[in-house]
């Protein structure tokens, strides 16, 4: 296969996009390709928190594991413009034209070039291997609900093991992706976002507030 970047203007028309407008989860997954193909950049999902300065991944193209399967996921992903990365994968759509070959879930079945990386779920998922079975002492230690979804709510909105470690909990993680698990459901007081929340208010938009005033 051609692995030089691919023209994508030239292109359009053959991409399965009629396929995708009307499937919500396909078009999102085609998108960050197409965009960071044509302008590249770090794309997160919007049910994503930073947790830490994502700088040193910068000199990287990557997305991270997907939980326990030998799969990506593309929550966090980072891409060069005209990447050889998104020119195999915007190319393969083009010949296809199938709207499934943006899935994370397919993409280590491609020939991808190798400095592509695959970085740990538990820098930008750290609860993903919990709730999915992967890591069950931690799973012990954090006393988690059963279920995806549960799982998630307990660790993020609600007060449970992980959120009396308070802000330190994830310490090794770049992000948390919650996974849309708090969709219309209020957040408990001394949950972990709450805590992130009081963070936020006392020590990001208090301090900002005070410089703005003295200024």
């Amino acid at each position: 296969m051609d692995s030089r970047p691919l023209n994508v203007d030239a292109h359009w028309y053959e991409l399965p996009l009629k396929l995708i407008f009307n499937r919500r989860p396909q078009l999102s997954d085609a998108a960050r390709f197409i965009i960071l193909h044509r302008l590249g950049g770090l794309y997160v999902d919007v049910d994503t928190i930073y947790l830490r300065d994502m700088q040193p991944f910068f000199k990287h193209e990557f997305a991270y594991h997907w939980s326990i399967l030998d799969a990506f996921n593309t929550a966090v992903l980072r891409l060069f413009p005209q990447s050889n990365v998104s020119s195999i994968i915007i190319d393969r759509a083009r010949r296809t034209r199938s709207a499934w070959t943006f899935l994370p879930s397919s993409l280590h079945t491609y020939s991808l070039p190798t400095d592509f990386h695959r970085f740990p779920c538990a820098f930008f998922d750290p609860v993903w291997l919990t709730v999915d079975g992967g890591d069950p002492e931690t799973n012990k230690q954090w006393k988690l609900s059963e279920g995806l979804f549960e799982g998630f709510k307990d660790s993020f909105i609600q007060r449970s093991k992980i959120s009396h470690q308070g802000l330190t909990a994830f310490d090794g993680a770049f992000t948390f992706h919650w996974h849309s698990s708090s969709s219309g459901v209020m957040y408990e007081p001394g949950s972990y976002v709450d805590q992130w929340k009081q963070f936020f208010d006392t020590q990001v938009y208090d301090q900002s507030h005070k410089t703005l005033v003295s200024i």
